[in-house]
């Protein structure tokens, strides 16, 4: 997977399309990017921007949105996976209102808890 940095200005202008909703409503899409590392990750499945940072010793995905012709979950997750191993991180972690995604997740072994209106799901690092 090809990724490129982007600013956390040009992470917010490019997600904003996707109107992403913090299930707890606490906060704003510029927000959640502040202070994070946003990229663009590009497959042949197609592109995605994702903005991550740590949070309790934790790969945290604080933003995502992808124009893709197919599911990038998976190969997203396995990516978001790699780079706690490299950052020695307990594991990766999300939050999101979608059960689609919910459903992805659970299968690839991560562990969904209700939150607001949504789920947090979290996996950790088995390496560590």
């Amino acid at each position: 997977m090809e990724t490129h940095t982007l600013s956390e200005r040009h992470a917010c202008n490019y997600l904003s399309k996707f109107r992403l909703v913090d299930p707890l409503g606490r906060e704003t899409l510029a927000e959640a990017v502040r202070g994070a590392w946003c990229l663009r990750l590009i497959s042949d499945k197609g592109s995605m921007v994702l903005c991550v940072k740590s949070v309790n010793g934790r790969l945290w995905i604080a933003a995502a949105g992808a124009e893709s012709r197919q599911s990038m979950t998976a190969d997203v997750l396995a990516w978001a996976m790699e780079k706690a191993r490299q950052w020695r991180a307990v594991g990766v972690g999300f939050q999101t209102a979608r059960p689609g995604l919910v459903r992805r997740a659970c299968a690839l072994g991560y562990v969904a808890r209700p939150c607001g209106n949504g789920w947090t799901l979290e996996k950790n690092n088995e390496i560590l």
